[in-house]
């Protein structure tokens, strides 16, 4: 725009569609739910190239969907899962099916019929007519997943993520730039499954976006639907924010060395974490469980599992006179919120918050050294040190030995805790046990090691 303002302005559409065995399954193409703008400039105060601040706004869409929604919810694939029950335990060489396993039953006041000879009705031979009706507390049983694929509310948006950045660099002497930047990042619209029976039906819905009935008799979409009808309720928004300041310091190599300092405060709230979830391990991206059910969404609200309040990183660059090169890296950053999980009594284990997500605290008597009473995993921090020596033999050819020695502290604090509450007990009637390792490491850092090489370059 000026000599020393710029102006940067862009527009993007990602449009897709996808297939399943049946043909086209998902089609994400309407023109303004995939619009991606992008605006920012750049502005140098004094025009002497040392100065810059600068802002950008920009809104993603989410592309390509990953292929795992075509695998199981746009296809018409069909899965049984059978159960026998023996006389033996184990399934011995001489165990038999206990008599009686038939998926279905004949009911009447008579003589009845049993097994696969058993027509839907009829009459016995005294004249009493008999119905068959499914055997669900029997000793069998047969449960078909899937069949057909899932269907796909009106006027579906794509999921889609808004970024603000503010920020300011200057250098302050030769080589070294001082820099600040804040940073504001939104979830917008999700694309999740849901269901309204308790799992027997799913549908793909926008959480928190309800669509009143439409011209020509075309009814609400699935969020309005649920909000209208007091058994169910409202799924409500998916929700996550990000804010962080980010306050940074480089050297650009010169005068033998280099280095990049980085301090970042930020906060990661919300009840939405992304395409994988880490509370539940489960990696279904845009059918995960959360929004399956509005009851799976009490207490999720709250610090994410990847809220880091304070990171800090250096990494630096030294050439010694004698051509040895020395290399250091050295970041230390906050553990992350600690949940207490509990069953759900439709989807079972780790699927329910007993406290609003990220402020369980740690049990007292959780060994391994760690911390009780706080609601995060341990504050870790990890040394790196790296060594390389050159021999240039010509332009073309050199060899280089390589030292590294990973963890110099051997720091080996826990990374990830246990944070299972309670256990169903797999009993009927039987409510969920306490886990006896709540609130103990899982994954811990990688000890010390060291690694030594050697390179030739021809």
């Amino acid at each position: 725009m000026t000599k020393n303002f710029q102006l940067n302005l862009g527009v993007r559409w990602d449009l897709q569609q996808a297939f399943g065995n049946e043909g086209s399954y998902l089609t994400l193409n309407d023109l303004f739910d995939t619009l991606q703008p992008r605006i920012g400039f750049s502005w140098d105060p004094s025009g002497k190239g040392k100065t810059k601040i600068f802002a950008n706004y920009a809104r993603y869409v989410e592309t390509p969907l990953p292929l795992d929604i075509n695998v199981r919810a746009g296809s018409d694939n069909t899965q049984t899962d059978k159960n026998f029950n023996l006389n033996t335990y184990g399934i011995g060489g001489n165990s038999t099916i206990v008599p009686g396993i038939a998926a279905f039953a004949c009911t009447n006041t008579g003589n009845v019929p049993t097994g696969s000879a058993c027509p839907s009705s009829g009459t016995d031979s005294n004249g009493n007519p008999w119905s068959r009706t499914i055997n669900l507390g029997g000793t069998t049983g047969a449960v078909n997943l899937g069949a057909e694929h899932t269907p796909i509310d009106a006027a579906l948006k794509p999921q889609t993520v808004n970024e603000t950045t503010v920020g300011f660099q200057h250098e302050i002497w030769k080589n070294t730039v001082f820099g600040f930047r804040g940073i504001y990042r939104a979830q917008g619209s999700v694309i999740e499954d849901g269901s309204f029976d308790d799992g027997d039906h799913y549908f793909l819905f926008n959480p928190g976006e309800p669509l009143p009935p439409g011209p020509g008799g075309i009814g609400g979409n699935t969020e309005y639907l649920a909000c209208s009808d007091p058994s169910i309720g409202c799924f409500g928004r998916a929700r996550r924010y990000y804010r962080g300041l980010e306050f940074t310091l480089d050297k650009r190599f010169a005068d033998n060395f280099a280095y990049q300092v980085s301090y970042v405060y930020s906060s990661l709230i919300g009840n939405y974490e992304g395409l994988f979830r880490n509370d539940n391990g489960q990696s279904d991206p845009n059918i995960t469980s959360l929004f399956d059910l509005v009851s799976l969404l009490k207490n999720t609200y709250g610090r994410l599992p990847n809220d880091r309040p304070h990171q800090f990183k250096f990494n630096g660059t030294y050439q010694t006179p004698f051509k040895l090169v020395v290399s250091g890296n050295f970041y230390v950053q906050s553990g992350i919120p600690f949940n207490a999980l509990i069953p759900h009594p439709v989807y079972g284990n780790n699927e329910g918050f007993l406290n609003p997500r990220g402020t369980s605290l740690i049990p007292n008597d959780a060994p391994g050294g760690i911390t009780s009473g706080i609601n995060r995993t341990p504050t870790t921090w990890n040394l790196d040190l790296g060594f390389y020596y050159p021999i240039k033999f010509s332009e073309s050819k050199e060899l280089r030995f390589t030292a590294d020695w990973f963890n110099v502290t051997n720091a080996q604090r826990a990374v990830t805790l246990d944070q299972t509450y309670l256990i169903n007990s797999g009993v009927t009637g039987v409510p969920p046990v306490s886990n006896p390792f709540f609130g103990t490491g899982l994954i811990f850092q990688y000890p010390s090691a060291l690694r030594i090489g050697a390179k030739f370059s021809f």
